[in-house]
């Protein structure tokens, strides 16, 4: 005989895109980094490299708060922390949809 089995399938966790473009002194940061921590754990999220255009993108970001350390290619630009000297004083970056930040040191 035939049997029907209706399966439920669970629905995929949200994740979102944190995008946007990166400059220091009005200069496209080409060729640098961005790197994302976790605002809650200071874990490792990941990094992305800004294109020849000065963009930036972490692409499926869990819905959270992320902290972002910066590599720009710019002489006189050190690495640092956007928008503050230290993990502490960083700003907070919610991403609970797609999220555009633009940096400008």
């Amino acid at each position: 005989s035939n049997t029907t089995q209706n399966i439920a399938l669970a629905a995929l966790p949200a994740v979102y895109t944190l995008s946007g473009t990166f400059t220091a002194g009005g200069i496209s940061q080409t060729g640098g980094t961005v790197y994302a921590f976790d605002a809650a754990t200071s874990s490792y999220v990941g990094s992305a490299s800004v294109d020849g255009s000065g963009n930036y993108a972490f692409t499926n970001l869990a819905p959270g708060s992320y902290k972002l350390y910066l590599s720009p290619v710019s002489a006189g630009y050190g690495l640092q922390w956007f928008g503050g000297v230290d993990w502490a004083g960083a700003a907070t970056i919610v991403v609970g949809s797609n999220t555009t930040q633009n940096i400008a040191l």
